[in-house]
């Protein structure tokens, strides 16, 4: 019974995308994106990471790599959909490690999108890496944001993260001063795991909202903004490279390792940005408020959260008949 109902589930998902699919290629009329010039194109830009667990397998649901299609999502409402993009067209790379197919960064460039190929980045040798998770094991590859000083601020976004909102505004958070009178800068939402019960919601929720702050003590790794620099690409390299005393940075691997950086009350504290911004184990009705859901929606059982399932999978079918559209009119104009 149980396989029948996910089996019918997983039909009505995939109908919903064809159908999304079929009309949008219909009906949308390609016009190309005016880029307006600004000082923001440059030197601040939006970054992901996509580091698959092999080249075989890349995480595949149904033979789909989903966090590749989710890449792709993420790109085209960063980049191009006029209600999700950001107002000055800032740029977006993705940070591929050496696991994701050929054929995926050439997609991903033609979606236009930065892809830097790079090393991934394991887990500290002097923990026990038999403890972590195997599907975060790469995670600490974010650091390396840190070392691309050519830009002033990133945005790094996790690939299941969907914006319904652009994400602008998140670059105005100011820099913080460290003691020596430095710019350094750690903006991140909190991690909602406890104030939404890991999304059973059994006790009452934060309004969801501009001050919605305050309901965690842990910064959460999935949607940050820094200021890359050598002081603090040395400083996270050193605690990479030994731990603090009670500090294994196994149980949650880089976000352990950012939450101890950018702790309240250490030499390096976070900056508070709303839950808005990376609304964890969402609901429905937050979409009213939310500027971009994080969820693996394809994961997710329709039954439950049937709207926002929905809504992902209409986004990526959204996203495959803009690229398609493009390809056509191409074509035709050749």
């Amino acid at each position: 019974m149980r396989m029948r109902k996910v089996a019918t589930t997983l039909f009505i998902l995939i109908t919903i995308y064809s159908i999304y699919k079929y009309k949008y290629n219909r009906l949308v009329t390609f016009q190309p994106a005016t880029v307006t010039e600004s000082p923001h194109n440059t030197r601040e830009v939006y970054a992901t990471l996509l580091c698959p667990q092999s080249r075989n397998t890349a995480s595949k649901t149904n033979g789909i790599d989903f966090y590749y299609e989710a890449t792709r999502v993420l790109t085209y409402r960063l980049l191009h959909k006029s209600s999700t993009k950001d107002i000055h067209n800032r740029q977006l790379i993705v940070l591929a490690t050496e696991l994701v197919l050929p054929e995926q960064i050439r997609q991903l460039r033609q979606d236009g999108a930065i892809v830097k190929v790079v090393a991934a980045i394991r887990a500290p040798k002097n923990i026990n890496r038999r403890r972590s998770m195997a599907r975060w094991r790469d995670q600490y590859t974010k650091l390396l944001l840190w070392q691309m000083t050519e830009y002033s601020k990133i945005l790094y976004i996790d690939s299941d993260i969907i914006p319904i909102r652009p994400l602008s505004s998140i670059f105005d958070t100011p820099f913080s001063i460290d003691k020596e009178g430095q710019p350094y800068l750690f903006a991140a939402t909190y991690d909602s795991s406890l104030a939404r019960r890991y999304g059973r919601y059994s006790q009452p929720v934060p309004i969801l909202g501009p001050d919605d702050k305050y309901a965690g003590d842990i910064p959460h790794a999935g949607l940050f903004l820094i200021h890359p620099s050598e002081k603090q690409s040395k400083y996270l390299q050193s605690l990479y490279d030994n731990p603090p005393q009670g500090q294994n940075f196994i149980s949650f691997m880089e976000q352990s390792l950012l939450k101890y950086a950018y702790r309240d009350g250490g030499d390096y504290h976070w900056t508070r940005l709303s839950q808005m911004y990376n609304t964890q184990w969402p609901r429905s009705v937050d979409m009213n408020a939310s500027y971009a859901l994080h969820d693996k929606f394809w994961k997710r059982d329709c039954l439950k959260a049937c709207d926002l399932v929905k809504y992902w999978f209409t986004a990526w079918g959204e996203m495959q008949g803009w690229f398609e559209t493009i390809q056509n009119n191409a074509t035709v104009y050749r």
